[in-house]
């Protein structure tokens, strides 16, 4: 005769869940099934099991861990599978057991890809891959003096007042030097002398850099000279003060040229010699002495002088 549901015998379940753990690191495996003793009609719990299930949300990387008095789950690292990088080598290691944390040489970040001129470096207060610049293979200048310095090593800054920037090439009369933020070339005439064009006095020049504009490297010919137009000129003031002077000399040559004569003529009287000039001769010497004398008093002087005539006996004796 058929039951009811009412009258029907409830039936034990076969089996209830429990979760295993590994018997060495007490790590969490899964549920696993505790059957059903038909005998006793208990559910005895296998070996390495227990009856309560591991709550709440495991972070990242983590897994459950039986506690070590076995009475609750506990989460704990678990990078058995992970790859682990070193922060110095930045090579993969060994990743650490189960339950124990990350060391503080490692990360699970991968490093950066290479950049030229930079170097992959484990920023600690940021705590990842940074780049930092790699000036160990470059040419390192003082920007003072322009004098090679050693390289830093890889991932150390530049030292204050260093460069890298390339040196250039510098010309005839140039100098390099650093302006702001870079080399430069800039006219270099140290040891050099230039001439004022104001009053043509020499100038050593002693600074880099371009010279003032009051000088110039040309030297007047003369001290009659003027600079006029980006270049020495005669004017019409000096061109008769050069021509005024050129007479004198040559006025005072001419004076020299007799003055023997006027001496010997002289000695020859104070001591009762004969005389070799006349007294007329000697009277035209003086004439002819003073008459260049008076040169200067010419109304064309300097343009155009008169030159008076020099004696036929003057002119014959310089002839011997």
């Amino acid at each position: 005769m058929n039951k009811t549901n009412s009258e029907a015998i409830a039936q034990p379940a076969p089996y209830l869940l429990a979760h295993g753990f590994r018997a060495v690191t007490r790590e969490y495996t899964g549920p696993v099934r505790a059957w059903l003793s038909p005998l006793d009609g208990v559910y005895p719990l296998p070996a390495d099991a227990v009856i309560f299930a591991p709550d709440g949300v495991l972070p990242e990387w983590h897994s459950f861990r039986l506690a070590a008095d076995g009475t609750r789950w506990e989460s704990v690292p678990d990078y058995r599978v992970a790859v682990v990088w070193d922060i110095n080598t930045q090579q993969p290691t060994t990743p650490p057991d189960f339950g124990v944390p990350l060391p503080e040489t490692s990360t699970l970040i991968p490093p950066l890809s290479p950049l030229p001129a930079k170097v992959v470096r484990w920023d600690v207060e940021g705590a990842g891959w940074v780049y930092r610049p790699d000036y160990s293979e470059m040419v390192v200048r003082e920007t003072a003096s322009g004098d090679v310095v050693p390289s830093p090593a890889p991932g150390e800054p530049l030292p204050p007042g260093h460069t890298v920037k390339p040196w250039p090439l510098a010309g005839l009369q140039q100098a390099v030097i650093w302006r702001g933020d870079d080399w430069q070339l800039v006219p270099d005439h140290r040891q050099e002398v230039w001439y004022g064009t104001a009053d043509g006095q020499p100038c050593l020049v002693t600074e880099l850099g371009e010279v003032a504009p009051n000088l110039t490297p040309l030297a007047p010919p003369s001290s009659y000279h003027r600079w006029i137009d980006g270049r020495w000129q005669i004017d019409g003031d000096s061109q008769a003060m050069l021509q005024a002077s050129s007479a004198r000399l040559q006025r005072d040559a001419l004076l020299e040229e007799t003055e023997w004569f006027v001496t010997r003529h002289r000695d020859q009287l104070e001591m009762s010699l004969p005389t070799t000039l006349t007294r007329e001769a000697f009277g035209a010497l003086l004439a002819y002495r003073q008459t260049l004398r008076d040169v200067p008093l010419q109304p064309a002087f300097p343009e155009a002088v008169q030159w008076p005539a020099v004696p036929d006996y003057i002119t014959a004796a310089q002839a011997k």
